[in-house]
């Protein structure tokens, strides 16, 4: 085999795992998909990781958007443990992450601990889900829709 193949099938090996495992957003029917952009109608979500601490998701991009509705649901496990995963939606003025150029939307950290749902509304460009408490064993959902 020559060099060049070798080198990108190395390259496919190592670039697979971390892009695999990558908290996308999809539909909220089936999973998560690698979707990036959303547009008027349908919801899209983000099902946080309980099994990985520290999982935030991938950008969004909402700028086709007039306002975007969001619902955040601490725990959509059939059991009955008390959701207590908190998670902040950031927007950002690039579509890149950094401290300088996001925001958590109205400072607002959601935590769904009363085991409802919470509910805010928020124009941006590019929004992600910081999760700012472990999961812990539950299956915590994100859901945006474009307005």
């Amino acid at each position: 085999m020559n060099r060049p193949i070798i080198f990108a099938l190395a390259l496919l090996l190592f670039a697979l795992p971390s892009y695999a495992a990558a908290p996308n957003w999809g539909t909220c029917s089936a999973g998560n998909e690698v979707v990036t952009n959303i547009s008027i109608g349908g919801p899209l979500c983000f099902d946080l990781d309980p099994t990985n601490a520290s999982t935030d998701s991938v950008m969004l991009r909402v700028d086709k958007c007039d306002n975007i509705d969001i619902v955040y649901e601490g725990n959509m496990a059939a059991d009955t443990a008390v959701p207590n995963t908190s998670v902040q939606i950031m927007s950002c003025v690039s579509s890149s992450v950094s401290a300088n150029t996001c925001k958590p939307i109205d400072n607002l950290t959601l935590t769904g601990a009363d085991g409802s749902f919470e509910i805010m509304g928020a124009a941006a460009a590019w929004i992600y889900v910081k999760e700012t408490t472990d999961p812990d064993d539950q299956t915590p959902r994100v859901l945006v829709k474009c307005n």
